[in-house]
């Protein structure tokens, strides 16, 4: 089945809001937006989202529900600032300096002030984390699944019409030489050309027939044109990611297509060649949504 590169997915739990927004994107670029004590966890989570995404440009902002959960409590060591101070206050005395020293100056020293942070526990962010983050993903696939399947009938329903139109380019063909060699011949006629007496007897007149038919003759591209049309069809029920995929069936679906109409002259062939290079338009525009 087909899976678009829109959606959104959104889940949680008692400390934390997940949401996955993608849209279009040739590749796939992952943004991830964390709290401060939680960043260490962006590669991880990118390797996650990776494994169920190909193509995309996904957004995951991670939010706490309250911020302040961040800092449960901290401790203060006074023992340990009165070690600080009276050994700088030591050191001062010896060197004969003014004693200086704040109350800011000791707040920063390692082991003053110590903090009971979630940062501290990362195994417990990864599992707090790792189910609200499967859920918001599992929702996202889900509105890509549907968007997928929209696309697919669309797709179907063009691939249909073109198909049609090929067959009856492929009908017509036979009909431009009959109808050239009906033109010629008249045309020789209004001119009251004698076959039988002068130089340009029927040999010559079946020759250039013969060159018309050459000229113009569409087979081979008729029979590419409807071999991409049948893989592009296959494609389009892969569970696989095939976008890019039919990019490349498109373009050649595309140059087939331009092919024949600068082949033949026929007004009825150039007009259905028109309405192919219309549907196939259509297809082209969906496809940039594909994964």
């Amino acid at each position: 089945m087909l899976k678009s590169m829109t959606g959104y997915g959104r889940s949680s739990n008692e400390y934390l809001i997940v949401e996955i927004q993608a849209v279009n994107h040739k590749y796939c670029e992952i943004k991830v937006s964390l709290p401060p004590f939680m960043t260490y966890l962006e590669n991880k989570i990118k390797e996650y989202v990776i494994t169920e995404v190909a193509r995309g440009k996904l957004y995951i902002p991670i939010i706490l529900k309250n911020p302040n959960t961040s800092v449960s409590k901290f401790q203060l060591d006074k023992e340990l600032a009165r070690t600080y101070l009276k050994s700088f206050r030591e050191l001062s005395k010896s060197l004969r300096l003014k004693d200086d020293l704040k109350l800011s100056h000791l707040i920063g020293l390692e082991g003053i002030v110590t903090t009971n942070r979630i940062s501290e526990q990362r195994d417990k962010s990864w599992e707090g984390l790792q189910k609200p983050l499967a859920q918001a993903l599992e929702e996202l696939i889900a509105t890509r699944v549907v968007e997928g399947e929209k696309i697919e009938s669309e797709f179907k329903t063009r691939l249909n019409s073109m198909v049609e139109l090929v067959t009856e380019i492929e009908q017509r063909a036979p009909q431009v030489v009959l109808d050239y060699k009906e033109k010629l011949q008249k045309r020789l006629e209004t001119l009251q050309i004698n076959f039988d007496k002068t130089h340009l007897d029927e040999t010559r007149l079946y020759q250039e027939i013969a060159l018309f038919a050459d000229k113009c003759d569409i087979t081979e591209e008729l029979l590419r044109l409807k071999s991409h049309l049948q893989q592009f069809s296959d494609s389009i029920t892969s569970d696989k990611p095939v976008g890019r995929q039919l990019e490349f069936l498109a373009q050649e679906l595309h140059r087939e297509i331009n092919t024949i109409g600068s082949k033949t002259g026929d007004l009825k062939i150039i007009q259905l060649v028109l309405n192919a290079k219309n549907e196939l338009e259509k297809i082209r525009e969906q496809i940039q949504n594909v994964e």
